[in-house]
């Protein structure tokens, strides 16, 4: 957008409008004829109390206020033009005869703009107008220029919104293809499984960019919802390490965690995104074979985070920009510029959600230096004995495997899109799982209600929040609840409502699949609530 406006225009004579404020009449009339003349609107005021009343009905570019008047001299008119944000920007000139220091800053301190001295020069008078009309036009222009920016700005969040939510629909189409076609391992080739293995780890990514601009824009909202609770945070970055070690392993970079156990009430799932998110943007900026290091430790009333790394480093210019949206950031070695997507931007509005703040140290060549500090827990954690520093890799020795799944389970998906309840109807029992499907929230109800009448109650039920037509999702959940107060229901939302219910006892959601998403995720979450 270009805003720049020729200062001529901005201070052109005719274009002013000027209220004059003096108890003598003759130097009201002198000043209007000189103001007049120079083409601008003059309005006059006898004192101070009718000076604030014109000023707020009449809004003005500039005011001539004299300081010595009865009822209410000019040092008081200031201040309270000052105190009020309709006229706390107006350029206000003071014409005294006082010409004293402490006169001078008895006028700065009420907020003079400009003092103008008796006797009046008509040439001082002329050009000392001209200028303050000028800077008050220009303060316009900015304003203007502000609410322009802001209005473009939410359009193009609306339009970025608009785009994600369509962008949902054909991606849980294409993710619940590839997932089908990868159960038909029996019919598939090497290079036909290779290939819908690429496809599922696109469709990933692409869901949590998807999701991530969803969280982004909630966060700046105010409208994440965040569980606090006391959590281990070394603990949360040992797992965070530990799931990008085979990223770590192909780049040949080395992860370890090191501090001791700290404290802090946090959201732990937010915050294991933030792990993730710095640790991910180390292992793609670190040469091979660099060590990437995550430190916690004890720093006063806070718990302080460092990820270090020894890549090629982030010049100083761009220590702040990276953490915008979509920052771009040139790379010292190739002469290139790269989007730091959203991940970095994830991280800077997560940390401040919780009150903290985050930072980053670096020099072109030196690597680079992320700290975040979050308010330490008053809780303690729990006493356990020392283990040592971890380091990733090698890998954690592999659990024992798990007790087989309730498969047998009957599961009622309850959504509106027809193919999606015919895919997790198919993906569902090729596992094992009986299910049966409903397409809006009422048709659910009534399902559930005849299943447990017939003896063959659900184990499990799968719904969407927003349902169009009869009841939604949250007026189904409450009805369910009614009927069985021991449902165990998964909401799979692409609605912010969905987690903030989840956090919420009195809905009783077992669970939520944030949409798009995945079969692999969907199982694992099935198989911890039918398990709990």
């Amino acid at each position: 957008m270009n805003s720049h406006v020729p200062a001529a225009s901005l201070a052109s004579n005719g274009t002013g409008k000027i209220l004059v404020v003096d108890d003598d009449v003759i130097n009201r009339k002198l000043l209007r004829d000189i103001l007049e003349a120079c083409g601008y609107q003059v309005t006059l005021a006898e004192d101070g109390l009718q000076a604030l009343e014109t000023a707020l009905d009449n809004p003005q570019d500039v005011i001539l206020l004299d300081v010595m008047m009865p009822r209410m001299n000019g040092y008081e008119v200031c201040a309270q033009l000052r105190k009020d944000s309709r006229t706390a920007h107006l350029p206000v000139l003071m014409i005294t005869a006082l010409n004293g220091r402490n006169d001078r800053l008895k006028g700065i301190q009420a907020g003079a703009t400009d003092f103008i001295t008796k006797p009046i020069d008509a040439e001082d008078i002329r050009l000392r107008v001209k200028n303050a009309v000028f800077g008050k036009h220009l303060y316009d222009k900015v304003q203007e220029d502000y609410a322009r920016l802001g209005k473009l700005e939410f359009l193009r969040d609306n339009l970025t919104q608009m785009i994600v939510h369509d962008i949902r629909s054909p991606l849980m189409v294409l993710s619940g293809v590839l997932d089908r076609l990868a159960l038909e391992t029996d019919n598939l080739s090497q290079i036909q499984r290779r290939d819908i293995a690429h496809g599922q780890s696109s469709c990933r990514e692409l869901s949590e960019m998807v999701n991530s601009m969803l969280d982004v824009s909630r966060l700046e909202a105010g409208k994440m919802p965040i569980s606090r609770m006391a959590c281990d945070i070394r603990e949360i970055a040992r797992l965070a390490a530990e799931s990008l070690v085979a990223m770590a392993r192909e780049k040949t970079v080395a992860l370890s965690v090191t501090g001791d156990p700290v404290s802090a009430d946090v959201d732990k799932d937010i915050i294991r995104r933030v792990f993730i998110n710095l640790i991910v943007n180390a292992i793609n900026f670190s040469s091979p074979g660099g060590p990437i290091i995550i430190g916690v430790s004890s720093a006063g009333t806070a718990v302080r985070v460092t990820v270090t790394d020894q890549g090629s480093g982030i010049p100083p210019e761009y220590h702040q920009r990276i953490f915008e949206k979509f920052g771009r950031v040139a790379s010292c070695e190739e002469n290139q510029s790269y989007s730091t997507g959203l991940g970095l931007t994830f991280c800077k509005l997560a940390v401040e959600a919780h009150g903290g703040q985050i930072s980053v140290v670096s020099e072109p060549g030196k690597g680079a230096v992320f700290t975040f500090d979050l308010p330490v827990s008053i809780t303690p954690l729990p006493a356990e004995p020392r283990q040592p520093e971890e380091s990733c890799p090698p890998l954690p020795t592999p659990p024992p495997p798990p007790t087989p799944p309730p498969r047998s389970a009957r599961i009622l998906v309850i959504d509106d899109e027809k193919w999606l309840r015919d895919n997790l109807q198919t993906i569902l029992n090729r596992c094992g799982y009986s299910v049966e499907t409903a397409a809006d929230g009422r048709e659910g109800v009534e399902m559930y209600k005849q299943a447990m009448v017939g003896g063959s109650p659900f184990d499990l039920v799968i719904m969407d929040l927003i349902i169009p037509g009869g009841i939604d999702g949250k007026q189904a959940i409450k009805e369910l609840l009614a009927i069985d107060p021991d449902v165990r229901a998964i909401l799979a939302s692409g609605s912010a409502d969905a987690v903030l219910m989840a956090s919420q006892a009195k809905y009783g959601i077992k669970g939520v699949i944030v949409k798009p998403y995945t079969a692999k995720p969907l199982l694992a979450l099935l198989d911890k609530v039918l398990r709990s």
